[in-house]
């Protein structure tokens, strides 16, 4: 399949549910950190209430989650957030006792055509994670870039 400019597969998505934003289906307890405004999808590949990419190609795509947290400052656990996608994932650890501000993830992934991608949120305390929701303060993205 030929991909030409106008047709590059590209979007960009935050979340701005105010009610949590998040959905299970992932392994270990993480959740798939949903982003339900999209900016721009170019090309219809990300589904935004499910929060998930698919590659309509085979190629290499440029995948980032920024995100602002902060988290209750009476928890002693972890939380981590990152990208996963059908050939592996990313992860950072954000961090505990409420240690606030804006973290990113990015990374180069090899998708073959029908591959998911979606940004995931985890922490060790039944997800006492919270975030700012909107578009300034979170994003989902990604392009095709090769």
């Amino acid at each position: 399949t030929v991909v030409t400019q106008p047709n590059l597969p590209a979007f960009r998505a935050s979340n701005t549910d105010t009610t949590g934003g998040t959905a299970g289906g992932l392994t270990g307890g993480a959740a798939v950190w949903i982003c339900n405004g999209e900016s721009f999808d170019n090309g219809g590949n990300f589904n935004n209430s499910t929060g998930w990419f698919y590659a309509p190609v085979d190629g290499y795509y440029l995948l980032t989650f920024t995100i602002f947290m902060y988290t209750s400052y009476d928890n002693d656990s972890n939380t981590y957030f990152g990208i996963y996608t059908s050939n592996g994932h990313i992860i950072i650890n954000h961090g505990t006792k409420g240690e606030d501000g804006g973290h990113g993830v990015s990374g180069v992934f090899k998708l073959d055509a029908g591959d998911g991608a979606a940004p995931y949120k985890w922490s060790g305390s039944a997800y006492d994670m919270t975030t700012w929701r909107t578009g300034s303060y979170n994003q989902f993205s990604g392009a095709l870039i090769g």
